[in-house]
């Protein structure tokens, strides 16, 4: 593979004690342990949700049964990705859902989404990240984000075999939801989920390939992840 035809786009938000939190979630901590004066090196100790920052879901997290992390094959961590940008309806309605029939267009207008790729859905939520209320849309006890609906996920799961889907907002399902049903049938069908992705608009959206650095955390339901993607420069 040249790499010379390609450029390195990094999908992630940086990790810090700033960033959002899902509500009720453990919040992110940094503490310095160490420093160069006292100890000659420095060495910080470090708390974080599974689900915290950019992140990969496992069926665990869903499936009581279901495969943890760690067991998420190494080979469907690098894989070919599709972007879809649904960023201006998405603007539009905090509470978008992209349906099956919006993944259809998408690829009358495109191409076909190949079986066993990747598929990430860029809604401009991740403009938001600086500003936690907004990014969640908490409004009394209810949040507004938009997310992808039940029926687009089985679309992806069943016709075009996705080995996972991810989005640059809070979550998979959208902020309305109350059952999580999309995140369930991902779980059920041993497809992972990517949320708080970042810089999607750097992407094309076609020919990328994406390597998801998860850690495999043994009885992990999920894992904070550096996601890279290389992406094929014209000409």
């Amino acid at each position: 593979m040249d790499l010379q035809n390609y450029r390195v786009v990094d999908l992630t938000h940086p990790v810090s004690a700033r960033m959002p939190h899902w509500p009720g979630d453990p919040k992110t901590e940094i503490q310095q342990m160490a420093n160069l004066e006292q100890h000659g090196f420095n060495l910080n100790r470090m708390t974080i949700g599974e689900h915290n920052g950019t992140h990969i879901g496992a069926a665990k997290h869903f499936v009581e049964h279901g495969a943890d992390v760690s067991a998420i094959p190494a080979e469907s961590l690098i894989s070919k990705a599709f972007k879809l940008d649904f960023s201006e309806p998405a603007l539009q309605d905090h509470d978008f859902l992209i349906s099956g029939n919006d993944i259809l267009q998408w690829e009358e207008k495109f191409t076909p989404i190949e079986s066993g790729s990747l598929v990430l859905f860029q809604t401009g939520w991740s403009r938001f990240w600086q500003n936690s209320e907004h990014y969640f849309g908490l409004e009394k006890e209810r949040m507004h984000f938009p997310g992808i609906s039940l029926a687009a996920a089985k679309f992806l799961v069943k016709e075009r075999q996705v080995v996972g889907i991810g989005i640059d907002s809070p979550g998979i399902d959208g902020g309305l939801a109350n059952d999580f049903s999309a995140n369930r049938f991902l779980a059920e069908h041993g497809v992972f989920h990517l949320e708080n992705i970042d810089n999607l608009e750097s992407l094309n959206c076609c020919g990328n390939i994406v390597f998801i650095g998860a850690l495999p955390i043994e009885n992990g339901s999920g894992s904070p992840c550096r996601i890279l993607g290389l992406v094929k420069e014209s000409g």
